[in-house]
């Protein structure tokens, strides 16, 4: 920085902090320093520190114990990357040796390779901003904060802390405006004053929330006042001429503060949002949600998987691809092999790869890992073919994918990239997802039949409609799912069912595979149906590519 560029840059922040009372920060990563408007001696001794490490070490020693965790998980997730923003509410050992709240905000600029450069923020004294709410006249979030913490520290804190909503206020102040919708939440904080019992205190909470300590309740008062203030609360607002057409609901949670040993704020603050979000997702108006240790740590596995998911797509370090045989049944020689995929984890084990599939397509990373698949399975293909030249290959397309209108490029390139022609392979589309965009579905099909690929239709006969999309869809294959084919050898249905849909499909002239082929006598009555291939654990599991590779490959017998 030149010597001109500095002088405007200490003139710009100067001048910024003669702006504002809070506490402005800048943070130097490349040159190791960070400097603080002179409002920082207000509450602690730091202003003459200026490396990072030695303001860091710093913190630590005045942030309050239980402040310490969040505090340094905030600053590790700014170095590894996994945030650009700091935001943490926290409390600070103040001159008087007191603790204050203090709430810090930032953002980071980065370099090109990602590293941290510079970040700018706002460190505000919550301490001297306790108040009260402008709309409801309750104190504020940060009272709250306060009076738990103290409650704690004196070992005073009993009974149980409830969180009260008013459900579908987005909507609400959409449709009307926020004068209208604050209208309504100033008669619900009303109500609630009215009802709140002699020992509770209340307080405005973030958005449209309103929290309550209640000392020495248990459950039944938690179950018992919420009935009285279900029946009251929507009846009084009603009340009011210009809310009389509202439907207003009121969701509740709650936690029992004998639950949580030894309690701390931001174990029981993180159950209530919890429990609360879990009320209004669930649309629960007639009953309190309780917090449960169990279901809480079993959501916040669910998180945990749902990251290390999104880690293991960005960096595709533990993917990997089985390959299943697809039998000629008639030449008992190999077609083809089902690609399929797996993760090595051991999430994988706890929720299941069909679970799993089902989260990567609702998120969304069903789409770059979907082309991962594509490359990998055909780059497999290309060294198979040099010993087996008429070998092909199916890969499996979830309906999410069809959405990407660049898909079809990708695989056009992928085959001329490996030397391949469309006609070695085979994409599955698996029928048990809904379809509700037929026409996008029709246009993929389309697109890969001119690349010279053939289209399957997957888990034929369990899913949406199925007459109905192979109707709509020109499919080249059907594959019988193996629910019609396990019991085949005992079940007389089974085999009608199969000897219909067999019957169907060849006066449709579509190819069958026929799935779930465990034992020679299930092929055996499967065969008289003439289907065109077969797969199942009689022939193979799905085997890593190095197995199948050895046994299937290089085999002269298959």
């Amino acid at each position: 920085m030149n010597l001109k560029a500095q002088n405007n840059y200490e003139l710009l922040f100067k001048s910024l902090s003669q702006c504002t009372d809070d506490i402005i920060f800048v943070v130097d990563f490349e040159a190791d320093e960070i400097i603080w408007s002179e409002q920082i001696k207000n509450i602690t001794d730091i202003s003459n520190v200026r490396k990072i490490s030695q303001a860091q070490n710093y913190w630590l020693k005045i942030i309050h114990p239980d402040d310490i965790k969040m505090y340094t998980d905030e600053i590790n997730n700014i170095y590894n990357g996994k945030s650009n923003n700091l935001r943490c509410d926290f409390r600070i050992k103040n001159l008087n040796g007191l603790y204050n709240w203090i709430q810090s905000r930032g953002f980071v600029n980065r370099t090109g390779d990602g590293r941290p450069e510079i970040m700018t923020g706002v460190i505000k004294n919550l301490t001297a901003d306790y108040g009260s709410d402008n709309i409801t006249g309750l104190l504020d979030i940060f009272a709250f904060k306060r009076d738990i913490c103290q409650y704690i520290e004196l070992d005073m804190l009993t009974g149980a802390i409830m969180d009260f909503s008013i459900a579908d206020i987005k909507k609400m102040n959409i449709k009307y405006s926020y004068s209208f919708v604050n209208g309504i939440f100033s008669i619900f904080a009303r109500e609630l004053t009215l009802l709140c019992p002699t020992k509770g205190k209340l307080y405005r909470g973030q958005g449209n929330h309103i929290l309550l300590y209640y000392p020495g309740a248990d459950k039944n008062d938690v179950l018992t006042l919420f009935k009285n203030i279900k029946s009251t609360v929507q009846e009084q607002i009603k009340n009011e001429h210009k809310y009389d057409k509202l439907e207003i609901n009121v969701s509740c949670a709650a936690v029992i503060v004998k639950d949580f040993s030894p309690p701390e704020l931001s174990n029981i603050y993180k159950g209530l949002n919890y429990c609360s979000d879990l009320a209004k997702k669930n649309k629960m108006y007639d009953v309190p949600l309780f917090f449960s240790q169990n279901d809480f740590k079993q959501a916040i596995e669910k998180i945990d998987f749902y990251d290390e998911l999104i880690c293991s797509v960005k960096n595709l370090d533990s993917f990997c691809l089985f390959f299943q045989p697809i039998i000629n049944p008639k030449t008992d020689t190999i077609r083809s092999a089902e690609a399929l995929l797996r993760w090595e984890n051991p999430a994988s084990y706890k929720y299941g790869l069909e679970n799993i599939i089902k989260v990567l397509e609702s998120t969304g990373l069903i789409l770059p890992l979907g082309k991962w698949i594509i490359s990998t399975a055909l780059k497999h293909l290309r060294e198979w073919k040099k010993c087996k030249p008429d070998m092909h290959i199916n890969i499996n397309i979830a309906v999410p994918q069809i959405g990407d209108y660049d898909l079809p490029l990708f695989i056009a390139d992928e085959i001329k990239k490996n030397g391949l022609n469309g006609s070695d392979i085979t994409f599955e589309i698996t029928e048990t997802y809904q379809i509700k965009d037929i026409k996008s579905i029709q246009n993929f099909v389309h697109a890969i039949h001119r690349l010279g690929a053939e289209i399957a239709l997957d888990d034929f006969g369990t899913g949406y409609s199925s007459l109905d999309i192979l109707k709509a869809l020109p499919a080249d294959w059907i594959k019988i799912d193996q629910s019609f084919v396990m019991q085949v050898s005992e079940n007389k249905i089974d085999r009608d069912i199969l000897k219909h849909l067999s019957d169907l499909c060849h006066s449709l002239k579509i190819k069958i595979c026929v799935e779930g082929v465990e034992n020679e006598e299930s092929l055996n009555i499967i065969e008289k149906y003439l289907p065109d291939t077969v797969q199942g654990y009689h022939y193979s599991t799905p085997l890593p590519e190095t197995d199948f590779f050895e046994s299937f490959i290089t085999d002269k017998s298959y």
